[in-house]
């Protein structure tokens, strides 16, 4: 069937005063691709068919039936928190901020760390250099004290007091402290003799034994002048004699025994030497109140009292090791500016089989 030209009805604007009139004219311009006519819709679309601005169109009224949707309306509103690139930042920003903390702490933290170690390990070595009390004695001996060749150090402490490991030296080892070499030889139990510095004075052999211990003493300085030995250092004491105890003992498994066989008394001539007041010895001392230059060595003996039997008893029934404390000047260390003669006490350690048995 021919194809009917479909008049569109005339539409009216009660303000306009030209009405459309007559058919829509279907030339080329309102044809399709393909030659064919084109749809309602298509017509609807096309540019052509929408009004300019100010214009009215003939599809619409002035009613304005069909609501107009702005840019604004076609896009859908979300909250801000969100929205896709928005969480984004946020996140972003978040991870940023704890990076940023974590990298202050780690900056303040790390030299913190670095400043409490240096300063630790610096007192740490700071003790361990320290000098042990028994390093640095009162010089309170008989015998003129330490001097160069052109008093006191520490306060008097317990002769009691533990030794530290540094201190302790075993049989034929030699040790230096301060200005002093010492090396000990050997520990003998035998018989001892009392001489006395007056040669009118028969010496006497002990009736009972004693324990000696033979010491190599040198004197490893270069210029100072000083005697190792002291009367004092050794003398005699019993409990009877009050509190004033020497720092030479022998312990015995805890038992201890202080002192030497001789009884010490103050010169009665302050300054002189022993030989204007004489003093008894054991044999084997006969040199220790002399004075041992730089260089030289000597050998000193240094044993228990034989009058005191205990001490041989409690060894009889001992088994485990044995010290013995000698205390010994050891020539002069710095005070400030100054320096003072100084006393130290050293540990032998030995066994009950290391003692000889002597005649």
């Amino acid at each position: 069937m021919p194809a009917e030209s479909v008049g569109a009805p005339a539409l009216t604007d009660p303000g306009d005063k030209a009405g459309f009139e007559g058919p829509i004219p279907m030339d080329s311009s309102n044809n399709g691709a393909d030659g064919g006519a084109k749809t309602p819709s298509q017509i609807l679309t096309s540019p052509a068919s929408v009004p300019h601005a100010g214009e009215s169109s003939p599809f619409t009224s002035s009613t304005n039936d069909w609501p107009e949707l702005g840019a604004a309306g076609l896009t859908s509103e979300l909250p801000h928190e969100m929205s896709g690139p928005d969480l984004r930042k946020q996140v972003a920003r978040r991870a940023k901020r704890e990076s940023l903390f974590t990298t202050y702490l780690i900056i303040i933290l790390i030299p913190y760390a670095i400043f409490a170690t240096c300063v630790a390990a610096y007192f740490y070595f700071r003790m361990k250099q320290m000098p042990h009390p028994m390093e640095y004695l009162r010089d309170s001996g008989e015998n003129p004290p330490a001097k160069r060749g052109t008093s006191s150090v520490m306060e008097t402490i317990s002769p009691e007091t533990n030794l530290p490991p540094r201190l302790m030296l075993a049989l034929g080892q030699q040790f230096r402290i301060g200005d002093l070499e010492i090396q000990p030889v050997k520990i003998e139990r035998r018989k001892i003799t009392i001489s006395s510095e007056n040669s009118h004075v028969r010496p006497q052999e002990t009736p009972n034994d004693a324990l000696v211990l033979t010491l190599r003493l040198r004197n490893a300085s270069q210029d100072v002048f000083f005697t190792p030995t002291d009367p004092v250092f050794d003398r005699q004491w019993m409990l009877e004699f009050g509190s004033n105890r020497p720092y030479t003992l022998l312990d015995i498994g805890g038992s201890r025994f202080f002192g030497g066989p001789i009884k010490w008394r103050p010169r009665t001539h302050q300054g002189q030497f022993r030989g204007d007041d004489p003093r008894e010895f054991v044999k084997g001392q006969e040199h220790d109140n002399q004075i041992l230059k730089p260089g030289e060595e000597r050998t000193s003996i240094v044993c228990t009292d034989p009058s005191n039997r205990e001490i041989l008893q409690t060894l009889k029934k001992y088994q485990g090791p044995l010290v013995w404390r000698v205390h010994l000047r050891r020539g002069l260390v710095q005070v400030g500016e100054r320096e003072v003669s100084a006393t130290a006490v050293v540990g032998v350690v030995f066994d009950k089989k290391d003692i000889i048995n002597g005649s």
